[in-house]
């Protein structure tokens, strides 16, 4: 009786024992499991600690280097706003010209048709392909037609034509709209972020090329690098006042020359000698062209220092030659609601970013017909000391147009060839 009284109370210290042995185990259990989740949330806590460090340190170095860039008179970098993909059998080079049916300037129609005559005419003769045309239509004025149904454009295959207008309610927005009918280098921004070659010339409906030069157009995106800028000297002739028989165009250019742009300023041929070719500077210039026929080759050069007078940015607007992805990056022109310099800081604004520029020589020149000068602009003249004042001192960062350039939020009415 005692011993089974005995082996009973041995089964229940057994089983009371096993019993705390498990809970033992699971509360050993359990609290293993805790310990790792709490190590797992304290690393995760510490990584994005760290990434929050990194991304601060990043930040910080970015900081430092825009300031040295500063300080060093070099705006910052530009980012690329877009990705650009130039697919094969696209064009190779666009053509970005602006204007409007307004006669500014005197005969303003007669002018963009020489323009338009004699591109289509070379592009004909050299078997140019793969060239765009892209026109921008700025405020058009509703008493007259559109530029687009009052023109002849060019019909030779090599050349598409892209026509974009932008409405009066689009110019109404900006400032000095009612002495400013159009905005050139906004217009031509326009016409850039809807460019799909490779690269882009910007000029103007006034010129017309050389054939040396339209040549030279047509093999640039294969011999131009990239990081450069490509600006021509300017031949100003005497504009006979009526429409150009286009084989004739570099003759007439030529033959009437009155003055030159070159990287020492304007050169006036003196009228006493019979036209340009009786002036001793003109022999100059058939040297320079001579070299260059002997040897065609295109120097790209880095600007000396951040200063004005070292860059070839007479007359640039009227040509102004870069890659698109280097256009990209800098933001197009400045998009200012002033008249007159904003050609240049587009150049200014490639050297800060480590570009170089070519200049071209004889006889690759970009001829401007002569017209009457519109003084009403001086109104609104852009404030270019200012302007020059901030390129020594400070860059020119603060000219830049924004991420925006180009009105990219806006669907305008496109016409195509």
């Amino acid at each position: 009786m005692f011993r089974q009284r005995r082996q009973q109370r041995w089964r229940r210290l057994c089983g009371v024992a096993c019993l705390a042995a498990a809970l033992a185990l699971y509360t050993l259990l359990g609290l293993a499991a805790l310990a790792t989740l709490h190590a797992h949330t304290n690393n995760e806590a510490t990584n994005g600690e760290s990434h929050e460090q990194q991304q601060q340190q990043q930040q910080q170095q970015q900081q430092q280097q825009q300031q040295q860039q500063q300080q060093q008179g070099r705006a910052p970098r530009a980012a690329t706003t877009a990705c650009i993909d130039f697919e094969a059998g696209r064009p190779t080079l666009s053509i970005v010209l602006t204007g409007r049916n307004d006669e500014h300037g005197e005969a303003y129609w007669v002018r963009l048709q020489n323009f338009l005559d004699t591109l289509d005419f070379q592009a004909r003769s050299i078997n140019a392909s793969r060239l765009e045309l892209v026109f921008v239509e700025w405020n058009p004025p509703e008493q007259a037609p559109s530029l687009k149904e009052a023109m002849r454009w060019p019909s030779w295959p090599g050349i598409s034509v892209v026509f974009i207008v932008v409405p009066p309610s689009i110019h109404k927005l900006y400032q000095n709209n009612d002495v400013l009918k159009l905005f050139e280098f906004t217009a031509k921004n326009v016409g850039l972020r809807r460019a799909k070659g490779s690269m882009v010339l910007f000029t103007n409906s006034d010129i017309v090329f050389t054939e040396p030069l339209m040549r030279l157009l047509r093999d640039a995106p294969r011999i131009v690098p990239e990081s450069t800028w490509v600006v021509a000297h300017r031949m100003d002739f005497d504009w006979p006042g009526g429409s150009i028989i286009p084989a004739d165009a570099e003759r007439v250019c030529l033959g009437g020359a009155r003055r030159v742009g070159t990287s020492a300023g304007w050169h006036t041929f003196n009228a006493s000698h019979g036209g340009p070719g009786g002036d001793p500077f003109w022999d100059t210039l058939q040297e320079q062209q001579l070299q260059y026929e002997a040897n065609p080759v295109l120097e790209a050069k880095p600007v000396r220092s951040r200063l004005p007078g070292d860059y070839f940015s007479l007359a640039s607007g009227d040509f102004t030659l870069m890659h698109t992805r280097d256009l990209y990056r800098l933001h197009g022109y400045p998009e200012q609601t002033t008249y007159g310099g904003w050609d240049s800081v587009l150049l200014y604004l490639a050297g800060y970013n480590d570009m170089k520029q070519i200049i071209l020589p004889p006889p690759l020149y970009s001829c401007h017909q002569v017209h009457a000068a519109n003084m009403e602009l001086n109104r609104v003249a852009s404030p270019y000391g200012k302007i020059l004042n901030g390129v020594m001192r400070n860059g020119i960062s603060d000219w830049a147009a924004g991420e925006d350039f180009g009105l990219p939020q806006h669907q305008f009415v496109q016409y195509t060839r």
